[in-house]
This record gives C-alpha cells, sequence and structure tokens, in this order.
C-alpha cells in the first residue's frame, strides 16, 4: 500500500526519468556501437538480399582501448593528510595505508573500469563504498570488517535533475532502480507483511531490461532504493515500483551528511536538465561515415561494369556468368576484342578516393576526442623534442576533462571510505598491502599498546564486553582510528618514462654528478636509485633503507629526539651569534690595522719628502 512519501518518491522518479531520457537513450546507443552493433535494420536487410557480408569497423573500441592505454601508463599514489598535523597526521598514515590496501583487490579494478567506461560512453558514472561484516571477530568481540566499492550502472541511476554540481552534491533525491530476484529480496526484508504487496514481473517501461525473464518462472521485482533529504537529514527508503509499497526505511546510518554515493557527471547539456553525455557524442557521425563507405567499397570491389556491343556476343546472359567467375572463361564474336567492342569500366578510382576518405575520417575521430600520436607514443618524427612534447601537452589536454572527471570521482570514493572506516573499523584486524617497490607489508589497527616489558598497558577506563565491574579493563589501543578531518591528496604520475634501463642509465649519471658535488646528496638519491633496478637483488638493500628512513621517523617523533633538536637549535643560534661576534670583531681590527698602516704611510712619505729636501 502506497503512502504519502512513496508518492512523492514514485513523482521524483518520473520527473528524472522524463529528464534523463535523451540522455539514457543516447548512452544505449554508444554501448552497441561500443560492442559491434552499429548498422541499422534496413541495411542488414539490404546486404543480406544482396549476399554481401556485413562489415563494420568499430571506431568506439579503438579509440576507448587507446584512452584506457593512456590512463593504464600512469598511477594514482594516494595519501592522506591530517588537518590537524600534530593529532591526525599518524592516523592519516595509518588511513593511507587502508586505502592503498583497497586497490589490490582484484573486484576493485573491475567496479573502477566498469564506471569509467560509464563515464566515457554515457558521461556519467557512479561508485559505492559498502561495509562489509566478516565472520571472524577479535577478542573483544567485534566483528572485523572489510571496505568494498560497487559500480551502479548509469541505467539504474536516477538523480535529481535540478542538481548543478557534477558530483551532485546538491541534488534532493538520488534513486537507484534495479531488478531484484524474489528469493534475494526475501533475505533482504525480513518483514513478510511487507512483502504481500510486491508485484513481481509487471512494470511495462522498464520490462526492456534484459535482467527480466518470466519464460524461465523466475520472479523478479523492481525495487526502488531511494535516498532523499528530509527535515535536514539523509534518509532512505526501499520501496517497490510497480505497487508502491514500503519495504525499508529509515535515517541514514552514516554520520556524514550526504549520500553514500561518489558519482561524476562528464559532460552536461545547458538546454537540458538532467542530461549527460559522453566522449562519443561527435564520434557517432564520423563511425557511421566509415561504415558506409566500407560498405560501398566493399560492393564496388565484388561489382563489374561493362559496355559490350550487340554483336560482340551470341548470348549477353551467359557471357556474364562465364565473365564474373574467377576461373570463367567467355567466348566473344571474332574481332570483339581487337575491335574495342567490349569495355570493362573498373572502379579503382572510385575505391581509392572512399578509402583515402576513410582514412582521413579516422583521423577526424581521434582529433574529435583529442588524441594525436605523439601522445600515445606512436610518432616522433619532428623537428626537435620541444615539439614532441608540445604535441604530447596538446593530445592530453583534449582528455583532460575525462581524466579528471575521473580522478576526481576516486578522490571522492575515498573521501567516503575514510568517514566509514572512522565510524566502523572497530575491531583489532591485520591488512595486506603491496607498497611500491611490490613488496608486500601487513600493518595493524586498533592493536594493544604494548610496554617496554612486553606487558600490555592497561586503559584508564572500559571494561572487556561491556563488563560492569570493570575488573579487567581493556588495553589502551594504538593506531586507533580516531574521528578526524583529513583531506585525500589524489596525484597521477607516469607508470615509467622509459624503459627500465635507460631510466637506471639516466639514474648512475646524476647519482655520480651528485657523488663528486656533494656526497650527502648522492646517499639521499640511493633510494630512488634503486627504484630503477629490476633486479631481485636490489630488494634487500631496499628494505634495509626503508627500515632506517622509518627508524629515523620514529626517533624524531620521541620527546628525547625533539628536545635534542630543540638543544642542537639553541648551540646553533649561539654558535652563529658567536660567529657574527667575531666577524665584527676582525672586521674592528682590520680597521685599526689599515689605520696604522695609512698612519705609517704618510710618515714615510713625509720623511722621504724631507730627505730629499735636505739633499738639495
Amino acid at each position: 500500500m502506497s503512502d504519502y512519501l512513496t508518492n512523492r518518491l514514485y513523482d521524483s522518479l518520473q520527473e528524472s526519468i522524463d529528464a534523463g531520457k535523451a540522455s539514457k537513450d543516447e548512452a544505449r546507443k554508444h554501448y552497441r556501437y561500443y560492442y559491434g552493433d552499429q548498422l541499422p535494420q534496413d541495411v542488414l536487410a539490404v546486404l543480406q538480399r544482396r549476399g554481401q557480408p556485413i562489415r563494420w569497423e568499430n571506431e568506439y573500441r579503438k579509440i576507448a582501448a587507446k584512452i584506457q592505454g593512456v590512463k593504464i601508463n600512469s598511477r594514482q599514489e594516494i595519501k592522506v593528510v591530517g588537518r590537524q598535523i600534530d593529532e591526525d597526521r599518524d592516523i592519516g598514515h595509518i588511513l593511507t595505508d587502508i586505502l592503498r590496501s583497497l586497490p589490490d583487490s582484484t573486484d576493485f579494478y573491475d567496479q573502477k573500469d566498469a564506471a569509467d567506461l560509464d563515464l566515457l560512453l554515457a558521461g556519467i558514472c557512479v561508485l559505492a563504498p559498502e561495509i562489509e561484516t566478516l565472520a571472524r571477530k577479535d577478542r573483544f568481540g567485534k566483528s572485523e570488517k572489510a571496505l568494498k566499492v560497487t559500480h551502479i550502472p548509469y541505467e539504474e541511476c536516477y538523480f535529481d535533475p535540478s542538481a548543478r554540481r557534477k558530483d551532485y552534491l546538491d541534488a534532493r533525491y538520488f534513486h537507484r532502480v534495479c531488478w531484484i530476484e524474489k528469493e534475494r529480496l526475501e533475505e533482504i526484508v525480513k518483514d513478510k507483511s511487507a512483502l504481500e504487496g510486491v508485484i513481481y514481473n509487471s512494470d511495462p517501461y522498464f520490462s526492456r531490461s534484459p535482467n527480466i525473464d518470466t519464460a524461465y518462472g523466475r520472479k523478479r521485482a523492481l525495487i526502488v532504493y531511494s535516498w532523499f533529504r528530509e527535515d535536514g537529514k539523509i534518509k532512505y527508503r526501499l520501496w517497490d515500483y510497480s505497487s508502491k509499497t514500503a519495504l525499508l526505511e529509515g535515517d541514514s546510518p552514516y554520520r556524514f551528511n550526504r549520500f553514500p554515493i561518489a558519482a561524476r557527471a562528464l559532460y552536461r547539456d545547458r538546454n537540458a536538465l538532467g542530461s549527460t553525455h559522453g566522449l562519443f557524442r561527435d564520434v557517432m557521425p564520423i563511425q557511421d561515415s566509415i561504415n558506409f563507405k566500407l560498405l560501398r567499397v566493399t560492393n564496388l570491389l565484388g561489382s563489374h561494369k561493362l559496355l559490350i556491343e550487340t554483336d560482340a556476343v551470341a548470348d549477353a546472359r551467359e557471357f556474364l556468368e562465364d565473365y564474373s567467375r574467377d576461373d570463367g572463361v567467355a567466348f566473344v564474336e571474332h574481332g570483339a576484342i581487337t575491335g574495342g567492342k567490349i569495355k570493362d569500366i573498373t572502379n579503382h578510382a572510385a575505391i581509392d578516393k572512399l578509402m583515402q576518405l576513410i582514412i582521413d575520417d579516422r583521423k577526424q575521430a581521434e582529433a574529435v576526442i583529442g588524441l594525436n600520436d605523439e601522445a600515445l607514443g606512436m610518432a616522433v618524427n619532428r623537428l626537435s623534442a620541444k615539439a614532441i612534447e608540445r604535441r604530447q601537452n596538446a593530445g592530453m589536454l583534449g582528455l583532460r576533462n575525462y581524466l579528471e572527471a575521473s580522478d576526481q570521482l576516486d578522490r571522492d570514493l575515498y573521501g567516503l571510505c575514510i568517514e566509514m572506516i572512522q565510524q566502523f573499523f572497530d575491531a583489532e584486524q591485520v591488512f595486506r598491502i603491496v607498497d611500491e617497490n611490490k613488496a608486500i607489508r601487513y600493518f595493524a589497527i586498533n592493536e594493544a599498546a604494548v610496554g617496554e616489558n612486553g606487558v600490555e598497558i592497561e586503559s584508564e577506563v572500559g571494561a572487556i564486553n561491556g563488563s560492569a565491574r570493570g575488573d579487567k579493563p581493556r588495553p589502551k589501543l594504538k593506531n586507533k582510528l580516531d574521528v578526524g578531518r583529513y583531506d585525500v591528496v589524489l596525484q597521477t604520475v607516469p607508470q615509467s618514462l622509459g624503459s627500465a634501463a635507460d631510466r637506471y642509465a639516466h639514474s648512475k649519471e646524476i647519482m655520480q654528478i651528485l657523488a663528486a658535488v656533494d656526497p650527502r646528496l648522492a646517499a639521499e638519491f640511493l633510494p630512488h636509485l634503486l627504484r630503477e633496478i629490476d633486479s631481485p637483488a636490489a630488494d634487500p638493500l631496499r628494505d634495509l633503507l626503508d627500515k632506517r628512513e622509518q627508524a629515523q621517523e620514529q626517533a624524531a617523533q620521541s620527546p628525547e629526539a625533539q628536545a635534542q633538536a630543540r638543544i642542537a637549535q639553541a648551540q646553533a643560534q649561539t654558535d652563529l651569534a658567536l660567529a657574527a661576534a667575531k666577524v665584527k670583531e676582525a672586521e674592528g681590527s682590520a680597521l685599526a690595522k689599515a689605520a696604522t698602516a695609512k698612519e705609517t704611510l704618510e710618515r714615510a712619505k713625509y720623511h722621504g719628502d724631507y730627505a730629499r729636501a735636505e739633499a738639495k
């Protein structure tokens, strides 16, 4: 049974459907072109009637593969920086490690690739982080948590069309419409009475979805998962679209005041609210032109044009059948060939012209997207390295909007993950991470702090399992994810700037220069040089340098090290003051000596003049 709130949500969903219908239809067509369904039905019927092979050239796939290749050649460096440096710095390092462990999952890259493809073709993509409760528990009975990221297809997403921001943070509502199996719906909704009004396999508009199939007795319900703002709060409701029956509802379980999704729009139409599009809107007519020309070329290659005088052959039909065979022998009347009574009109000129037009269309399709051969590393025949660099930058500028939108989506996603981690990760658990040197490293959160004697440090308050007696207090925790304010620094850097041998040779030359100028700089440059060595023999030395760096950081954070640093700073200031005093003293002594020398010189000059006068 529907109520007032469900009717409001239903109306808002219809508003979003009407506003985004053109965008979703365009996106579906782009996806059909991407997967090779490019020829209309009337063209297929003509080809079938002719017996001509079906042929198309998928520029969508080629351009998308090149764009994905540009993304693969770069990697993301994630860093969480606390806004209050002293209080949030250490927790920021832990959050950084947790976020770096997230992309180690294969499923994460599958979800991210699907979102990037949506952004490329549909112009909008949505990722939703979720907290998964694991079966394992720590020694205090708290369940361990895992963070997973799910891609929501663009066809299931319906936003407030009045939203102006590309990340939809100003949207009043967000609906996710999807088909759910009856058995799965019963697992989600525990109240069986609420499921009595659900209607299965009934909606006419969404029945175009390939997920619905009643031929095999499967029952699916069209469920809407709505997030909306009401009375200054974020709320949600799960309801059946066909019967408008509410199934689940409540306030948002999260502390942040936003929808629990990370969304990003690439391009939005000014004259149509809620309308988005991707990079391939201008490529579609070029793709149709290429397909038409290819079919025309294929038709010309298989056709013949002959001009025959009436007395050149005895039977024109028989002559054409024999002449059209690859190994055919056709007989003509005497003197027909020497007399020029048969003329074969070839299509080579038309075919060459069409092929040149096809090549121009291919270049035009890449130019519309913003790709060039220099950006892809496929052409370096320019006059200078500066010209190559400028062409590379020009190619990357065309893809800047797409690459920045993808990075902004990741930054927004990691920001949501930080909020969820701080709220729900309260158990003692260990994470695995693969660092930049491809080494596997483990770290723990919420683990018990151990004193110098190896005994756990007890906390001042709290008892295990909420015991009222408090006779067995909890140990003091380190790496506890307290609430703080953090910024996600997401930097995209090149994966490689050449072959490993070239990078190592260049780094070795720099190392030799630094060793001759300043050995201390050479020692600091050594870790970078080791990263360029593609050999397992360098791994132990890299690990040793990493451990030494970590030990130095820990020592620098200790109170004794800070006190010594202050003493060293004061001593340096004292030495600087003494040095300045010595300089002033030396300057005064130099001035006195200069005055004495001047006086001596004048006396000598006087005596010399007097001696010369006496001599005269």
